[in-house]
């Protein structure tokens, strides 16, 4: 018959390792931060005039101090935590809440070695006073004397004995990283009032503040929502569109990221096959308090509830699609425009070396003005050969007025442009265009002054032969770029003297 063994361990060391498991000292601190929220939360539930939670952080070089407004513990409630690690007394509570391990109190452990925590958890309540010690497995509990009682219901916490210098301009409690990362993580409390949070240190204050994306809302429509078959279930959503195509949208419980990027979690888990969360082009979160985190809070358990936001999710995917679908189509004009000026600046500055003097420009491409030549008149009744204008060219001083229009040609691809009524068109439908389209920003550009190039100097042709030449020595160069003849070093030929087949 087989015996059991119980299992033992060094407490004091499980503690420890308990406390360091968070990335960074940042990560650490932010479980007062959500405790205090979660404290905060349950006053509220239970009628307290709480106000916002108001959570304060003090950086000195000796010690870290952490306040906050929201109900202490009481010497019951401290005793269980501290007899329950790793087994929440939270998770019996019906409110949502962000902690859910029992190991937050523990992260002091990431910057300093000792944490001594005054709590007061009603007005006509003494002051607790718990400290907690690395490398101990006990906590020394007493009622704080005079000094250090708190006035009114909270919190004190004393960080000491640290490991590192906590106020480096650049160190990993720096107030801008401090700042930007706990405005990200706590960024719907903070947009909605509920939490006022501060951080103070080398003498100066700084309230944290939601990121100021600066991008344009999407589905505004679709902020409040719930489940169909449910509609007691409520989720809200806040959704921004993303040009760089990097944005991730993430999946909230109680206020913080629990999945950080759905779409990339609905791909691994085939959600659906395609998602325009998963597209870049959209930045934002979802906040769903019916779901039920996993113990790690990696991800939500795979019930109804989940399958069912899931449903909601794809219906309002289809709202996103068309809302992006139109900033991108605008963006894209936009940025057209602005390549095409590009283009016709950047021919200017070509034709303006002394190799293009002689040539007429177009209108667009007006010379900046040179110091004045004296011209040669001609002799009177002396043909000048000037080319004749097409209707509805309008002259300038130095040309016809230029602009610049990506088109399908009505004949098809054999043309790459033209010059007509003061308009290179550019021909979409060319090989070579789409070539070029495919590669960078600069390659679009490079190929457009090529072209607006091509038609300056068949402008100056007063034989009207050169078109087809100048077209043929854009498909030659076009043809070794396809055949890949050049070197991506830039070192000249390759392949010695290989045959290349066009």
């Amino acid at each position: 018959m087989a015996r059991k063994v119980k299992i033992q361990g060094n407490m004091a060391a499980m503690l420890s390792y308990l406390g360091q498991l968070y990335q960074s000292p940042a990560d650490a601190l932010k479980e007062y931060v959500s405790n205090a929220l979660d404290a905060w939360r349950e006053g509220m539930d239970i009628g307290l005039d709480l106000g916002a939670c108001e959570v304060t952080f003090r950086i000195t070089p000796s010690r870290i101090v952490i306040e906050h407004n929201a109900p202490g513990m009481d010497e019951k409630e401290f005793e269980q935590m501290l007899q329950r690690v790793a087994d929440s007394i939270k998770k019996g509570k019906d409110i949502a809440q962000i902690g859910q391990l029992g190991i937050g109190i523990w992260g002091f452990m990431q910057v300093g070695r000792k944490c001594t925590f005054f709590s007061k958890k009603a007005p006509a309540l003494p002051t607790l006073r718990v400290t907690l010690k690395e490398g101990r497995d006990d906590a020394d509990f007493e009622k704080a004397n005079r000094k250090d009682s708190l006035p009114e219901p909270g919190m004190k916490i004393i960080i000491s004995e640290l490991k590192a210098k906590p106020t480096k301009v650049r160190g990993p409690l720096a107030v801008d990283r401090l700042a930007k990362k706990w405005g990200e993580l706590y960024d719907s409390f903070l947009r909605s009032g509920d939490l006022v949070l501060t951080i103070e240190a080398h003498g100066s204050s700084r309230a944290v503040a939601p990121p100021d994306l600066g991008l344009p809302r999407l589905a505004e429509g679709c902020s409040d929502w719930h489940l169909s078959h449910e509609p007691g279930k409520k989720f809200t959503t806040c959704f921004y569109f993303d040009g760089t195509g990097k944005g991730t949208v993430s999946v909230r419980h109680a206020g913080v990221d629990v999945i950080d990027d759905l779409g990339e979690r609905a791909q691994t888990e085939s959600y659906w096959e395609e998602t325009i969360y998963s597209s870049g082009f959209v930045r934002g979160f979802i906040e769903a308090d019916f779901l039920k985190p996993l113990p790690s809070r990696t991800g939500f358990e795979a019930n109804d509830d989940w399958l069912a936001l899931l449903i909601e999710l794809e219906m309002i995917g289809r709202v996103l699609s068309e809302e992006v679908d139109a900033i991108r189509t605008e963006e894209d004009q936009r940025r057209q425009q602005q390549i095409h000026r590009e283009a016709i600046e950047l021919a200017r500055d070509i034709l303006e070396d002394e190799d293009f003097m002689d040539l007429e420009l177009l209108g667009g491409l007006a010379r900046r003005r040179r110091q004045a030549t004296q011209r040669q008149s001609r002799p009177a009744g002396e043909k000048t050969g000037e080319r004749s204008q097409k209707p509805g060219d309008e002259q300038s001083p130095s040309g016809s007025r230029i602009n610049v229009m990506e088109d399908d040609f009505e004949d098809g691809a054999g043309r790459h442009s033209e010059f007509i009524s003061g308009i290179v068109r550019i021909n979409r439908l060319q090989p070579d265009y789409r070539l070029a389209m495919k590669g960078t920003e600069t390659d679009r550009l490079a190929y457009l002054v090529m072209l607006i190039g091509k038609e300056t100097i068949g402008f100056n042709d007063r034989t009207g032969l050169s078109g087809e030449a100048l077209e043929r020595l854009i498909s030659y160069i076009y043809k070794l770029q396809r055949n890949r003849v050049f070197s991506a070093t830039g070192k000249g030929f390759r392949g010695g003297g290989r045959r290349v087949r066009a």
